[in-house]
This record gives C-alpha cells, sequence and structure tokens, in this order.
C-alpha cells in the first residue's frame, strides 16, 4: 500500500474499516482504472472469511449506503444471498431500490429500533443468517435479536467495545456467534494474512464480484475541509474523493510554527518562579528540553508544596536549585504587592513594591552582562496599560521593566516583556478570591494556562536583539501585551470595563465584530453571559433551569454540527438518537473545551444519556471547577 502522495492521483475520504472512521487512502481511481478499497477488504473479510455465507442465506446490513455497505452489497448479491438494508433517510432508500435492485421492503430506518421489528415481520420472525454490525447501544442489541438460529452477528463498529459493553449472552443458546473484525489490527499483527486478503480483493475485481463504489463525489485538493465535512453529514452517499493536482504549486499552503526548543545543557534562572504562575513555567520549560532550573526567591525550596513540586521536575530529569535570598540583592517573575493609594502612600510601601522588579531586574542584568544568555523574559503586568486605583507603586515597578527591556535591546541584548492579565486557576488572582471578584467587576479578560504558556513562547522568541534601536521612539518590538479586551462590546452602557473611556484605547471603539448569524451570536452571548455569572456564584448552576439551559445550548450546537434546525430539538433524546456520530462527537468535544473549559473524551460524551441528563453532568462540572477557582 502506497506510503507518500503521488501528483495527478485521486485520494479517497471515505470511511475504511468501521462506518465511524474517517481517515484518508491514497488509491488511484479515473475513469479507466479502478483498484479495490479497503470497504471491499472488510467486506470480503466479514461475510465470506469470517461468516462464511453462503448461496441462499439471508444478511442484514447497516449503514448499506455507505461505503462499506456498497462493498458488501456488492459482494452478498454476487454469491446469491437475501439482502435487508438500514439507511438514514429516504433519498439512501431510493438509491438502494434503484441500483441494486433491494426490495422496499426489505430496507429499514437505523436510526432508531424500528429495523428489528420489521426485518423480524419480512423473515417470519425467524431473523437473518448474519448481521453486519455498526450501530451501537441499543440498536447493537436489537441487531442480536435479528440473529437467526446458527447465524452471525460481525461486528464492524468500536464505541460498544471500547466502552466494554454488555452483550445478552442468551442468544448463544442456539448456536449463534458474535465476531469482531478489526483490519488496522489484522495488517499490524497478520501481515502475510493482510496481503492475503488484497490479494483476494484484486481477484474478486478482475472475476467481476466487486466493482467500483459509486457515487464518487469530488473535490480538488484546495477543498479537502469541504470533502471531510461532507464525510461527515450521515447524509451522504457513497465515496468522497480528494483530486490532487498535476502542479503541488496549486496548493495553499500555511507556515506551521514550529515549537521553542530549549537546550538541555543551559540553566534556566527564574527569579520568584515557585508561585502559581512560576510552576506552570518551570513544567513548561522541562516538557520543552530545559534539564537545569535555578530558582531565586524570598522564601525558594523552604515551603512543602515547594519540596513535592521539585521532586516532580527531578523524577522528569531535571536539575533544580533552589536560593533563598532577595533578588535585589531568566526569567523575572518577582513581585510583591502593597496597594495603597498615593496620596496616603508610604515611601516604604513604595520601596517594597519596587524592589524585586526594578532593582532586582537591574541586578540581573549586571551579573549576566558576561554571560552569553539565550533569552531574558520578564513579566510585568496589565496595569501599565489598564489602571488599576491603588496600584501606582505596583504599576511604576511594570513601567520601569517595559523601558528596561527597551534599553536592553538598544544595547543588542536579549529582553522581553509579557503584560500579564488575570489567568484562570493559577497564579495570584487564582489564589486571592477578593482580587479575582474585583477584577471580574471591572470587566476585566481573563485567559487560561494554555494561553499564557503561548504568550510566553512567543515572548521568547522576541527575547534576542541583534541591533540597537536609537530612534524606535515608543515602539517595543520586546513588548507583548495580554488580554486587552473586554468581557462585552465596549460601546454598551452595561460595559464595566474600566478603560473603555481611555483616550488611547479609542481604536478598540473602532472595532466592530460582524457575526454571519444574528441567533448563534446571541446564543453565544447569552452562554458568556450565564457562565460569567456561574464563575462569580457557582449557586447560579443550582436554580431551576441551568441544567436545561444547558442542555439546550449543546443541543444547539449539536444540531448545528449535524445540519439540522433547532425546531427538532428534543432534550428528552440520546446524542445516539439524534445521530451523532463520532466525527461530529470530536467536534461537539472540541466546543465543550472551548465553551466550559471541560475536557471530555469523545466516549464519555458519547455515553452520555440524554440531553437533560447531559446538561446535569456539565453543571455539576462546571460547579467543581469554579469552586476549585
Amino acid at each position: 500500500m502506497p506510503t507518500s502522495i503521488a501528483a495527478n492521483n485521486t485520494y479517497c475520504v471515505t470511511h475504511l474499516f468501521e462506518p465511524s472512521s474517517v481517515t484518508h487512502y491514497d488509491t488511484r481511481f479515473d475513469s479507466t482504472t479502478y483498484h479495490p478499497t479497503p470497504c471491499h477488504a472488510t467486506a470480503i473479510e466479514t461475510p465470506l472469511n469470517i461468516g462464511q455465507l453462503e448461496p441462499g442465506q439471508s444478511v442484514l446490513i447497516h449503514s448499506a449506503a455507505g461505503g462499506v455497505g456498497h462493498a458488501a452489497i456488492q459482494l452478498c448479491q454476487s454469491i446469491g444471498a437475501k439482502i435487508f438494508a438500514t439507511v438514514g433517510n429516504q433519498a439512501k432508500v431510493d438509491y438502494l431500490v434503484q441500483t441494486f435492485g433491494i426490495p422496499r421492503n426489505h430496507i429499514f430506518h437505523s436510526r432508531d429500533e424500528s429495523f428489528a421489528v420489521g426485518l423480524l415481520r419480512e423473515t417470519g420472525g425467524h431473523g437473518v443468517d448474519m448481521v453486519l454490525n455498526s450501530v451501537a447501544g441499543e440498536l447493537l442489541h436489537a441487531s442480536w435479536d435479528c440473529v437467526a438460529e446458527f447465524g452471525k452477528m460481525i461486528e464492524l463498529g468500536k464505541r460498544d467495545i471500547g466502552e466494554n459493553g454488555k452483550l445478552g449472552i442468551r442468544n448463544f443458546l442456539e448456536s449463534r456467534s458474535y465476531s469482531a473484525v478489526d483490519l488496522t489490527h489484522l495488517a499490524q499483527k497478520r501481515p502475510r494474512r493482510a496481503q492475503a486478503l488484497l490479494k483476494q480483493c484484486v481477484d474478486l475485481y478482475e472475476a467481476n464480484m466487486i466493482g467500483p463504489i459509486h457515487p464518487i463525489q469530488a473535490f480538488e485538493a484546495g477543498a479537502v475541509q469541504d470533502a471531510f465535512g461532507m464525510v461527515q453529514d450521515s447524509s451522504h452517499i457513497g465515496k468522497v474523493v480528494v483530486r490532487m493536482p498535476t502542479d503541488s504549486s496549486e496548493l495553499v499552503s500555511s507556515a506551521r510554527a514550529t515549537e521553542v526548543r530549549l537546550k538541555s545543557d543551559a540553566s534556566y534562572l527564574l527569579t520568584g518562579g515557585l508561585g502559581g504562575l512560576g510552576k506552570a513555567i518551570s513544567t513548561w520549560l522541562v516538557e520543552r528540553g530545559a534539564r537545569s532550573l535555578v530558582f531565586l526567591s524570598r522564601s525558594a525550596g523552604q515551603k512543602a508544596e515547594d519540596a513535592a513540586f521539585i521532586r516532580e521536575l527531578e523524577a522528569c530529569g531535571c536539575s533544580v536549585v533552589t536560593v533563598a535570598g532577595h533578588v535585589e540583592r531568566i526569567i523575572h517573575l518577582a513581585m510583591v504587592l502593597r496597594d495603597s493609594a498615593m496620596a496616603t502612600m508610604g515611601h516604604g510601601d513604595w520601596v517594597v513594591a519596587n524592589s524585586p522588579k526594578v532593582t532586582g531586574a537591574w541586578n540581573l542584568h549586571e551579573a549576566l552582562q558576561e554571560e552569553d544568555a539565550d533569552f531574558f523574559a520578564m513579566a510585568s503586568s496589565l496595569v501599565t496599560v489598564v489602571e488599576q486605583p491603588g496600584q501606582g507603586n505596583y504599576s511604576a515597578a511594570n513601567t520601569f521593566l517595559e523601558a528596561f527591556a527597551q534599553y536592553r535591546r538598544m544595547l543588542s541584548l536579549p529582553a522581553s516583556v509579557l503584560n500579564i492579565c488575570p489567568i484562570n486557576g493559577i497564579g495570584f488572582v487564582a489564589e486571592n478570591a477578593f482580587a479575582r471578584k474585583n477584577m471580574k467587576a471591572q470587566g476585566l479578560w481573563f485567559v487560561g494556562e494554555a494561553e499564557l504558556l503561548d504568550f510566553l513562547e512567543l515572548a521568547i522568541r522576541l527575547s534576542p536583539s541583534t541591533s540597537g534601536c536609537s530612534a524606535c521612539g515608543w515602539t517595543s518590538t520586546g513588548q507583548l501585551v495580554m488580554g486587552l479586551r473586554g468581557e462585552g462590546n465596549l460601546n454598551s452602557t452595561d460595559s464595566r470595563t474600566n478603560w473603555r473611556r481611555d483616550r488611547r484605547m479609542g481604536f478598540y471603539h473602532n472595532v466592530r465584530e460582524e457575526s454571519t448569524t444574528k441567533s448563534s451570536s446571541s446564543s453565544s452571548a447569552e452562554l458568556v453571559a450565564f457562565l460569567k455569572a456561574a464563575a462569580d456564584n457557582v449557586d447560579v448552576l443550582d436554580e431551576p433551569g441551568s441544567s436545561a439551559y444547558l442542555a439546550r445550548e449543546v443541543g444547539r450546537k449539536t444540531f448545528s454540527l449535524m445540519l439540522k434546525t433547532e425546531e427538532d430539538l428534543d432534550l428528552t433524546l440520546t446524542l445516539h438518537q439524534i445521530g451523532l456520530d463520532l466525527l461530529m462527537a470530536i467536534e461537539l468535544r472540541r466546543w465543550l473545551k472551548q465553551a466550559f473549559g471541560l475536557d471530555m473524551s469523545v466516549l464519555e460524551i458519547m455515553a452520555q444519556g440524554t440531553l437533560e441528563a447531559f446538561g446535569s453532568v456539565i453543571a455539576k462540572a462546571l460547579k467543581e471547577r469554579f469552586r476549585g477557582a
């Protein structure tokens, strides 16, 4: 089987070894030649090799309008078997009748258990000799009840197997059998057997027992996303292919960012780096290759939690040195807060807040002048851009760091500074409920740990400076500002963002976010407002209607993924009854992560009960998350 993509070929994007999986398969295809696809290999392995299907026997083929279904119908008809099938809509029913001559009363609906009632009616209660199964949950059990005496059910899907599902064993009493097929596993563990299977495909093709799978919907390579979208849409029939151009330069490509990799033979100094943000950054440094970290802070290594964290780093192969001392007597994270109004601020409060950053940064600069540092990243704060009452001393200290970064870069020394906004889950704001509530009340934007680390990576990339600049003015190419946005529309009278009237932010008042769909925009805004209220007061999630609201949002998103209208939304249905497959579940998983910050596996999502029950699960998970924050 080819392992590389060649020009002027057409590549299939299709259901391969099971109807719920999607992958690329590079098989040449044009109007004059045809090579059997893995769909045919699956069809041959199941009814022919494992099932030993004989002429005159009967078979139920689920999802018969897909690639595997097509191949199975071809093979079973060539053997002389009686075919029953399930499909998802009337167009597919008409297609099977017109293309394969399958009687209308042999075709049933695949989305509910009605197919079992219809099949048993048509077979006089006996069932079929073989079921090629690709449905899951209750539909699997209904399929199992459709197997006749001495019959076989062959499993093509993996959902129930992966979830360690149960199967009623009473049916085995009448000599029924159950088998599963995974051609990927076969190819990996029995390569010679897989080779023989592919040869069998070619032999059957040459004997005219199998042929091309139609209809074929072709897409140009630049529209590959549309091709996958069609496969994801359960209403498509047959094959979807992507045609590669003869000239590869015609393909649209985008540069792929390479992640920062750190030197394993260098040491990385972090001042004040054992706090919440420092631990997240330290872990990230080790993940990116750092194997020697030096922590300098007032109490470095003296706390019990520090010892546990250091053991964790050392378990990853990192050497850790802690130095308890004052950075003022390279990642510079040191900070001390001593909030006070400027009019009443004592000199001691000013010095305490300024020394760690101002004197500390200068001392590091002096001590490292002879060192060939790769980067020098400093942590400033959003308060230098967005005024925070009572933090004039802290703002002044951070403003120094921003100017200091420009000074070092003028000397052709590496330097970058990151204006950090509030971070969800870690750091001072996460550990201080009052500070979090105060910042929320001001409409400040919060980001997650992942976003912080992305900004840090960019700051490290921007840190090196190869030439001086004496006329850069206010511009600082080594400074990054995080989270400079509001919770809502800045022009709204209800906006609590305290800097929306700042003349320096006038640019943001001229930015308008256009929405292509008013209803989806409204729903998104309502969800954001709901989650913000729940974060401030978790009791909101216990109110009547909260779980139902979350269930409706999940339902709306699911229907959107399936290109369905919300008119059919029923919260008593399960995701499986709605028709959600594993591909769409992957998209739903991504949305749950973005919208709610919940990391659920695809199997967990598919295993949920009704949408109502799913809403309750999300509400419970949000309560745990917000209380933990």
